[in-house]
């Protein structure tokens, strides 16, 4: 009877694979030995991607897209400093490290790149607050590799406007410089997005209060998307927290029009998807590096 180590090996090369075909993940396949650290230094993610039940969880999580991935998780020395690199050429790839990647085709599921998916090789897992590769945080990683690209840079400007024209209008809290502005400093207002971020994200880390910086929050919305097909916000109240004052004491902003500031909310939802949908229309045939 065959064991689970030796379904795992292959090669002199750990991978996880499966027979079911459909999209939208055609691959998801490790590179490198995955019992010792490399570029993925934590054992713990190293035990979560070769798992075959994290497949299984991925192929659900990405059930809902529209384009078909094709993921690789690169665990070799040195690798980790291609980290967050973003879109590359296929060259890059198979290029000899310390110049590229230094992957060899007979190493890729099909022996190449499928030029018609999008293709991710993640380097480890290097993000600022360590949280482990989940199927999640594969999704939310995958977002910071696009934050090049044109379209996710329209789809952050978009997001931008619409919060902040959201709190200057409802919630009197306008971005310094303006004139009617309560704040001194752009750190003190980006802390009432991140506080605006975790009332209305319905995602784990806005409830339980994680989003500090408040871009993560785009990344999170991105991700969300990427799970469900569309975003979802918890509705705003009156009383918002904004601030924090001394001894913790919550700052709350008033709104007259609640109802107002929640056809904001409805119409983000709303035309999320038009966003979304470029953001993977570009990225559909390119590769990136994670």
């Amino acid at each position: 009877m065959t064991t689970l180590k030796e379904i795992l090996l292959k090669d002199d090369m750990k991978f996880i694979t499966d027979i079911v075909k459909e999209a939208p993940i055609d691959t998801f396949q490790t590179i490198g030995d995955f019992e010792k650290g490399a570029s993925f230094r934590d054992k713990r993610d190293r035990q979560i991607i070769t798992n075959p039940i994290t497949l299984t969880k991925v192929k659900d999580f990405f059930k809902n897209t529209t384009v078909d991935f094709d993921f690789y998780f690169v665990n070799l020395q040195g690798r980790r400093q291609f980290a967050e690199k973003g879109v590359v050429t296929k060259d890059f790839i198979f290029k000899p490290y310390p110049d590229g990647l230094g992957i060899k085709s007979e190493q890729l599921k099909g022996g190449d790149i499928n030029d018609n998916n999008i293709t991710v090789f993640f380097v480890g897992n290097s993000a600022g607050e360590k949280v482990l590769m989940t199927a999640w945080t594969i999704a939310h990683r995958f977002g910071h590799s696009l934050r090049r690209e044109y379209a996710f840079t329209e789809y952050s400007k978009w997001l931008e406007s619409a919060f902040e024209d959201l709190l200057s209008t409802y919630y009197g809290k306008g971005k310094p410089g303006y004139s009617y502005n309560n704040y001194t400093d752009l750190s003190t207002y980006n802390r009432v997005k991140a506080n605006l971020f975790n009332h209305i994200g319905t995602m784990r880390s806005a409830r339980t209060g994680q989003i500090k910086r408040y871009f993560e929050f785009y990344y999170e919305l991105f991700a969300q998307y990427l799970k469900d097909g569309k975003v979802t916000l918890n509705p705003l109240k009156t009383l918002v927290k904004t601030g924090t004052a001394a001894y913790g004491r919550p700052v709350h902003s008033y709104t007259r029009d609640v109802d107002g500031a929640n056809e904001v909310l409805q119409s983000i939802e709303r035309d999320f998807n038009y966003y979304a949908e470029n953001v993977l229309s570009e990225a559909s045939g390119k590769i990136f590096v994670m």
